[in-house]
């Protein structure tokens, strides 16, 4: 039979424990990435949804060089350098 110290069965318990740890973390870590990927399909979605329905009534958006929206009356974006 097999005998088993307690040094034995506490590296066991240690081992088992850092591969469990290691598991959830990475099941947590699978679970926000899914989350961010929802978020900014959403986000990309309203974006979109918000310049049709400001194009329709005749306002255009417009990413500056830091990233930041501009609205311009479809009169003056024409003006605009590209």
């Amino acid at each position: 039979m097999f005998r088993f110290t307690i040094r034995d069965v506490l590296w066991l318990t240690v081992v088992v424990a850092l591969g469990v740890g290691w598991w959830v973390d990475r099941r947590e870590a699978s679970d926000r990435a899914d989350d961010l990927v929802r978020q900014v399909k959403e986000r990309e979605l309203w974006l979109y949804a918000t310049a049709v329905r400001l194009s329709e009534r005749g306002v255009t958006m417009k990413l500056d060089k830091d990233g930041d929206l501009q609205f311009f009356p479809r009169s003056e974006w024409r003006k605009l350098p590209r």
